[in-house]
C-alpha cells in the first residue's frame, strides 16, 4: 500500500521506498519471494509493467530455491517484456532471463523465449550449448537455413571435442578418421576409410600411417599395413617402398624358418604393388617396374627358403632347393646387400656338404673382399675374377655397414684362411650341360634361359607353365615340391602355393 500510495503522490521517493522494500523482502527469504510476486502482480495489475517485470526478476537464489516459482517469475517477466517494453528494453531483459534458465537447464523455455524475440541466433546457440542438436538443427532448418551449416559446423566441434570419433564420421567421414587418428586409433581410422571405397583416400591414410610406422622404426609393422590395405601405384610413395624393403632385407638372421612370416608380408607387398604398377604402367616409369618386379622375386625367394627350411631336416631335396635359392639371390646382388648375399649363398653352399664346398669357398672369399671394401668404403681392391662368364653384378653401391658382427665375420674369415692353407678344395663355380656357371640364366653362347619359381636356377629341360604368365619352374624340382606339401602339409608351404597362384593368376593343384 505504501508503495502504492507513493507512486501517486509522492513519485519522486518511490525508488527510495522501493530499494528499502527490497531489502526488507531479501531478509524475509522465501517468504519475501512471494511479496515480490505479489507486488509483480500488483504493479502489472495496474499497467506499470517495467516495474512489474522488474520485480519478477527479483525472485533469484538465495531469496528462494524453488525452480518452479523461478521459472514462472522470469518466464513471465520475459512474456511481458515482449509484449510490453521497448524493443531494447524487451531484449535486455530477454537476453537476462536466457542466461538465469539456462543455468537452470531449462535450455527450451530460454529458447522459446529468446524466439519470441526474434533472436533466432541465440536461440540456436541455447540449443547448441545444451548440446540438443536435434531441435538446434531443427530452429535452423524450418527459420534461419543460413544457420544449418553452423549448426552443422558447432555439432562437429563439439563431437571432436568430446572424443567421440564413431559419431563424427556419421556426420564427416574426415574429421572423424582425423580424430581416430588424433586418438592413435590408425586401424578403425583405416577400416573406415577402406569403407568409403575411394582408393585415393584410403592410400593417402596408409601412407600416412607407413611414414608414421617408419618413423619410430617399426618397418615391419609398416609392411603388414599395405599388405593388408595394398600399396598403390602412387610414385610419391616409391620413396616409402623402398625404404620398406631395404630396411626389411637388411635384417639380420632371417634365413631361418620363423623368418617366413616377414617374408611373406614383404612378398604380399609387393606383388600388391608390382599388380597396380603393371594396372597403371602407361603413367609409370617402366623403370621404377621393372625394379620392385626384381625386389617380389627377391621376397618370394626368401620367402620360400624360410618355407623350405622348416622341412628340409627331413625333406633333402628341400634342403637343395632352399641352398639354390640362396645362391639365385646372388643375381639381384645390386638391389640388396652384397655382403649379405655373398656370406648365405656361401654358407648355404657349405652347410650342404663336399659337393659344394668349392662354390662356398668362391662365395666367402668374395664375401671378405666385400667386407674390406664396405669397412674402406673402397671397391677397388674388389677382385671380381671369380664372378666373370656369370649373371651375378659386379658394379653396385657398397652397403653402409658390414651385415655380420666382427665375430661372425672372423668365423668366415678363419673357415676360409684354413680351406686356403689346405687346398682340398679348389675355388670355382659348379658348371652344368652348357659348360657354364650352373645358376646363372646366361650361357656362354649369350642365349637366356627362365629362372625356376622353386629354386631361382635355369629351367633347362622339362619345364611347368603357369597359365599365361611368364612365370615356369623345373618339372621335376615342382613336382617335388608338391610331393613335399602333400607329406608334411606345411601351413607356409600351403601359403606359397597360394601366393604362386596369384602371381601366376592360375589355380594350383596338388596333382603331380
Amino acid at each position: 500500500d505504501a508503495l502504492r500510495i507513493c507512486k501517486e503522490y509522492l513519485p519522486a521517493r518511490l525508488a527510495e521506498l522501493q530499494d528499502e522494500y527490497d531489502n526488507e523482502q531479501l531478509k524475509s527469504g522465501a517468504k519475501g519471494a512471494l511479496s515480490f510476486v505479489a507486488q509483480a502482480k500488483d504493479w502489472e495489475a495496474q499497467g506499470d509493467y517495467e516495474r512489474a517485470v522488474a520485480c519478477y526478476m527479483k525472485v533469484v537464489p538465495p531469496l528462494t530455491m524453488d525452480e518452479t516459482l523461478m521459472l514462472s517469475c522470469w518466464t513471465k517477466a520475459g512474456d511481458l517484456a515482449v509484449k510490453f517494453l521497448s524493443e531494447e528494453q524487451a531484449l535486455v531483459v530477454v537476453e537476462q532471463v536466457a542466461v538465469q534458465l539456462q543455468e537452470i537447464k531449462r535450455y527450451s523455455e530460454a529458447a522459446e523465449l529468446l524466439l519470441s524475440a526474434n533472436q533466432t541466433q541465440q536461440a540456436v546457440d541455447v540449443f547448441v550449448t545444451a548440446g540438443e542438436w536435434g531441435k538446434a538443427k531443427k530452429i535452423a532448418v524450418e527459420l534461419a537455413p543460413e544457420l544449418a551449416a553452423y549448426v552443422d559446423e558447432k555439432y562437429k566441434q563439439s563431437l571432436r571435442n568430446e572424443g567421440k570419433a564413431g559419431q563424427l564420421v556419421d556426420v564427416d567421414v574426415l574429421s572423424g578418421i582425423d580424430l581416430y587418428i588424433e586418438k592413435g586409433q590408425w586401424d578403425r581410422a583405416l577400416e573406415i576409410a577402406k569403407q568409403q571405397n575411394n582408393a585415393a583416400l584410403l592410400d593417402k591414410y596408409v601412407a600416412l600411417y607407413a611414414t608414421e610406422l617408419i618413423s619410430n622404426g617399426s618397418f615391419m609393422e609398416a609392411v603388414e599395413v599395405f599388405e593388408k590395405y595394398g600399396a598403390a601405384a602412387n610414385p610419391s610413395a616409391f620413396n616409402i617402398y623402398k625404404r620398406l624393403i631395404d630396411e626389411v632385407i637388411a635384417k639380420s638372421n632371417t634365413n631361418t624358418s620363423a623368418a617366413y612370416k616377414s617374408w611373406a608380408s614383404l612378398r604380399n607387398m609387393l606383388l600388391s604393388l608390382v599388380s597396380n604398377l603393371q594396372a597403371a604402367s602407361a603413367d609409370i616409369d617402366p623403370r621404377y617396374i621393372d625394379v620392385f618386379d626384381r625386389y617380389l622375386v627377391i621376397a618370394h625367394y626368401y620367402a620360400l627358403r624360410s618355407a623350405l627350411l622348416k622341412v628340409a631336416e627331413t625333406e633333402p631335396a628341400m634342403k637343395l632347393a632352399a641352398m639354390k635359392l640362396s645362391v639365385s639371390l646372388l643375381r639381384h646382388c645390386d638391389l640388396i646387400p652384397a655382403d649379405k648375399a655373398f656370406y648365405e649363398a656361401g654358407v648355404a653352399c657349405k652347410d650342404f656338404g663336399s659337393k659344394y664346398e668349392s662354390m662356398a669357398f668362391v662365395f666367402l672369399n668374395h664375401y671378405l673382399d666385400l667386407a674390406e671394401a664396405i669397412e674402406e668404403q673402397n671397391a677397388d681392391g674388389i677382385d671380381n675374377a671369380d664372378l666373370e662368364k656369370t649373371d651375378i653384378p659386379t658394379e653396385f653401391p657398397l652397403p653402409d655397414q658390414l651385415y655380420l658382427t666382427p665375430e661372425q665375420h672372423e668365423d668366415m674369415k678363419e673357415w676360409v684362411l684354413a680351406v686356403s692353407v689346405d687346398k682340398q678344395i679348389e675355388k670355382r663355380l659348379i658348371t652344368d650341360q652348357r659348360g657354364c656357371y650352373e645358376a646363372s640364366l646366361v650361357a656362354l653362347d649369350g642365349s637366356v634361359s627362365q629362372p625356376c619359381i622353386v629354386t631361382g636356377y635355369p629351367v633347362l629341360d622339362a619345364s611347368k607353365t603357369f597359365g599365361t604368365s611368364d612365370k615356369v619352374a623345373d618339372r621335376d624340382d615342382w613336382n617335388r615340391l608338391l610331393m613335399v606339401h602333400k607329406t608334411t602339409k606345411a601351413a607356409e608351404l600351403d601359403d606359397v602355393q597360394k601366393f604362386i597362384g596369384s602371381w601366376t593368376k592360375t589355380a594350383i593343384s596338388l596333382a603331380l
